[in-house]
């Protein structure tokens, strides 16, 4: 089973906002990305090398509720790295590897986005539960285009890494993904790519992630 850095997620209250301090910082500004009704978010996107992509999230207001993911973005106290995928071209043996290991992973579930083409695009995803953002989701793409594609290139990906309360990474279904460094310690993702501005670092502890934290 191989496993591939796909997209780290940046959360933001407000994505016009969010756009406006990412162009303001690297002098790119990402493309909109189209709304997730079902979510309650809207994200924009920016692309590093190698198909991998940064997804800036938001809540949507046509959509967000105080039970939904948009709700609870819009409650964050400030923009932060906030979950990671790892890709794989189906999910089924994933989540079976994922359970087998002892975690508990949710069934791969359909998404999709609307895009401001009008063109609605959908893939699958399936999350680790309750373990936090520190922790991957993997997504399958299917047979729908790769956001990198068409997002507009900020720079060179120099390090993702993933810090995870674990001793023994080299045991986990998905270690040794390309694109992403994995270590053991307290929960954190740390993210640095470059820009035309120069390069950016940016880290947090205990990410938040879709799933829900331990």
């Amino acid at each position: 089973m191989e496993f591939a850095l796909d997209h780290i997620v940046y959360a933001v209250t407000d994505l016009a906002r969010g756009c406006e301090s990412f162009a303001d910082l690297t002098g790119v500004r990402p493309i909109h990305g189209g709304a997730h009704s079902m979510m309650g978010t809207q994200n924009a996107l920016a692309s590093f090398d190698d198909r991998v992509y940064l997804e800036l999230i938001a809540p949507d207001p046509e959509t967000a509720k105080p039970d939904n993911l948009g709700g609870r973005l819009a409650k964050i106290p400030t923009a932060q790295l906030f979950a990671w995928a790892l890709q794989a071209p189906m999910l089924d043996e994933p989540v079976q590897a994922m359970t087998q290991f002892g975690l508990s992973p949710t069934p791969p579930t359909r998404i999709s986005r609307a895009q401001p083409s009008g063109e609605t695009i959908h893939w699958e995803i399936a999350g680790l539960r309750d373990l936090g953002g520190a922790w991957p989701f993997f997504i399958s793409w299917r047979d729908a285009p790769h956001p990198s594609t068409e997002a507009p290139l900020v720079g060179s990906l120099l390090l993702f890494e993933a810090t995870l309360p674990i001793t023994e990474i080299e045991m986990l279904p998905f270690a040794g993904c390309g694109g992403a460094t994995l270590r053991s310690g307290p929960p954190t993702i740390a993210l640095a790519f470059e820009s035309p501005n120069g390069p950016v670092e940016w880290s947090q502890s205990e990410p938040i992630g879709f799933f829900g934290s331990a």
